[in-house]
């Protein structure tokens, strides 16, 4: 007779998971039943923002989603401001934590809050609360079809006393990951003469940058463009070479960004300026934007492709609006 709690953490594991940050409680002690057989390594921190931190940067380390448990009510909210950076800097990071069944008509409970899936809503991507083995195990195929399909952001599961304690059958397989969208020809060709044609092209690697990482010099030196990176994107072309500006580009001004998927928007600059070395370098206020999404080197035939992106709006005609990287 295996509780819920315990086949979660089989679930984890078939899905890829192979280590979880948190601190076990009387509340969520069932999701800590089933850790050893499932194989999983459990890290215990001595707060809760620690189990949160530690999936964070395990999930930026490693590429995969960071799990981390924690009690209801104060070990959420000791949670939450991990979470918080892990939403601005777009971290794949899934938080498990137990709920009480009934706050409504019930007051002074340990560890209540008025509405915890609420709070955790505010600073993830969703925030949900199963009561039963199906919802846990939807909900967990839910987040890692997100993180894997979508732009990665943080995502809450809250379940219920009660039902992690409950005998629950073993999870389905895990749901099958739709492909992400690749471009026809006509706008690859296109994408390309528009980089190949730009008097001095621009880019901009971010965080989303990851899997195309080993291209980048690649892409750099076959046109002989300049490179910025975003904070979150600065280990992404460190092997980029003399192309690759060092210091961090700022939120402001109409520059390109790469996005979730490898994404870099290349442009053909018509105005603004930078210093490098000393001398000035012309950049981009207005121009020929193009979405370009870069596949890892050998996932596809000819080893470097283009994936559809989202269209490139300016945001308004203000030259000093524009996007966060």
């Amino acid at each position: 007779m295996t509780t819920l709690g315990a086949r979660f953490a089989s679930a984890l594991a078939a899905r890829g998971v192979d280590t979880v940050f948190g601190i076990p409680g009387v509340h969520n002690v069932a999701l800590y039943q089933g850790l050893a057989e499932a194989g999983l390594r459990h890290v215990l921190a001595r707060h809760e923002q620690g189990a949160a931190f530690m999936a964070d940067g395990y999930a930026r380390a490693t590429g995969r989603p960071g799990v981390c448990f924690t009690i209801t009510g104060p070990g959420l909210t000791n949670a939450l401001t991990a979470l918080g950076q892990a939403y601005s800097d777009s971290v794949p990071v899934l938080a498990v934590t137990s709920a009480l069944p009934d706050v409504a008509a019930r007051r002074g409970q340990l560890h209540q809050m008025r509405d915890q899936r609420a709070a955790a809503d505010t600073l993830c991507a969703w925030s949900e609360e199963a009561r039963d083995a199906a919802s846990a195990y939807a909900l967990l195929d839910r987040a890692m079809v997100g993180f894997a399909c979508a732009r990665p952001r943080p995502c809450h599961i809250q379940m219920t006393i009660p039902a992690l304690e409950a005998v629950a059958e073993e999870a389905c397989a895990p749901a099958p990951r739709p492909e992400l969208p690749k471009t026809d020809h006509d706008t690859l060709y296109a994408v390309i003469d528009a980089v190949l044609a730009a008097e001095k092209p621009l880019f901009v690697f971010g965080g989303g940058a990851r899997g195309g990482a080993a291209v980048i010099p690649d892409l750099l030196r076959m046109t002989g463009a300049a490179a910025f990176t975003t904070y979150a994107g600065r280990q992404r072309a460190d092997c980029a070479g003399a192309g690759l500006f060092r210091q961090r580009a700022g939120s402001g001004g109409h520059l390109c960004l790469a996005g979730r998927g490898c994404a870099a928007r290349a442009i053909a600059p018509d105005a603004g300026s930078a210093r490098r070395g000393g001398h000035p370098v012309r950049l981009v206020r207005r121009g020929a934007r193009c979405g370009v999404g870069l596949c890892p080197a050998g996932s596809c035939d000819g080893g470097l492709c283009l994936r559809k992106a989202a269209p490139l709006p300016y945001p308004d005609d203000d030259p000093g609006a524009g996007g966060g990287g």
